[in-house]
């Protein structure tokens, strides 16, 4: 890889992010063999169609219009750094008007799972607070759960739905609102709390309350290696404000598996008394854990998951955390529980927020 012709270049750990400027996007259009012979890369981003052509050539006139600007509003490749291919993009899509201005990005769908669009996006906005941006936003489809557990990982929030095939999304970058503040605040999530609450704590330990569920197909038992620490553990996350558990439960499971399920039975409330992150975040997680079986869907990754894999309970690999390993325990034991009675905030997300 030429990294030292990438001018404006962002580096971070795994990627190289660089940005089509008039001189190397006209040498896109008219070869790209030359380009990649120049910037020492191999292109295996999104698919060429007449489309994206067509919109190139047309981004390359715009820039020739308007080069002061064009780093809000030109694409920045997306480059694999051990192997030099480009596997996506990421754009602003406007010059920022009040210090807003909205994120496009794409990527090849065999790099997807791996957390790469969750790194150039995290990069991105650093390099847009850095000249004076307040506010980013971002649209996905209601369907789109990969993308919007993107968009959540980065900072965004949930912020409004346009008629029926439309969410928006904002990534705030001026300093996060105390935790008082966020709470009970509309569209907000279970996430933007905890970020208030580190803004205010830092690292100190707290606790965190999580559901997930063991599910089995014939004997089987599913699990995820998580896309953070490389470990197995079960499907399932952290509340969100309003949330049940059992809510909480079924949104995580279809959030990192697409599957449906229903719970069959309640195995137990388990501790995790010391969880730590890889930033130095410190928690006890209270986990309550479910039996669970597939109603519908086949198993896929999402930015959470490196690979999904069902196991013969003999083979069961280590768990990452404590309350994991005590739900996979329980169930193999045989405790099946009564599903548990829980009140339900009233007329509040139900979660038939499959849009967040």
């Amino acid at each position: 890889m030429n990294i030292e012709r990438m001018t404006d270049r962002i580096e971070t750990e795994r990627l190289v992010l660089f940005p089509y400027t008039k001189e190397n996007l006209a040498l896109f259009n008219a070869d790209l063999p030359a380009f990649e012979a120049a910037f020492g890369v191999s292109y295996r981003g999104e698919e060429l169609d007449h489309l994206l052509q067509d919109f190139l050539k047309r981004l390359e006139s715009e820039i020739a219009e308007d080069p002061e600007n064009y780093l809000w509003f030109t694409e920045f490749l997306i480059v694999l750094r051990e192997s030099s291919r480009v596997i996506g993009s990421i754009d602003y899509k406007y010059v920022p008007r009040g210090g807003v201005t909205e994120v496009g990005y794409g990527l090849n769908p065999a790099y997807e799972g791996r957390g790469y669009m969750t790194e150039a996006i995290t990069a991105f906005l650093a390099f847009g607070k850095e000249r004076g941006l307040r506010a980013v936003r971002a649209d996905t489809l209601p369907n789109n759960l990969r993308s919007q557990n993107v968009l959540k990982r980065c900072g965004f929030r949930f912020l409004r739905a346009e008629g029926e095939d439309r969410l928006w999304w904002e990534a705030r970058l001026e300093p996060c609102p105390a935790a008082e503040e966020t709470e009970g605040r509309p569209g907000a999530t279970g996430m933007d709390y905890i970020h208030a609450l580190r803004a205010q704590i830092g690292t100190r330990k707290i606790i965190l309350n999580c559901a997930g569920a063991v599910i089995a197909r014939d004997g089987w038992i599913l699990l995820q290696r998580r896309s953070d620490n490389g470990l197995w553990g079960l499907p399932g996350g952290l509340l969100e404000l309003d949330e049940t558990y059992e809510q909480a439960a079924l949104r995580e499971i279809r959030e990192e598996t697409g599957l449906e399920v229903r719970l069959t039975a309640f195995l137990g409330i388990f501790h995790n008394h010391e969880m730590i992150w890889s930033n130095g975040d410190r928690a006890h997680t209270i986990g309550a854990y479910f039996a669970a079986e597939i109603l519908r869907g086949t198993p896929r990754t999402d930015e959470e998951s490196l690979e999904l894999r069902f196991f013969a309970k003999e083979e069961i690999p280590e768990l990452f955390a404590e309350d994991h390993r005590a739900a996979v325990r329980a169930f193999l034991e045989g405790v099946r529980l009564p599903l548990p009675r829980e009140n339900p905030v009233s007329g509040a997300h139900t979660r038939e927020r499959k849009t967040t």
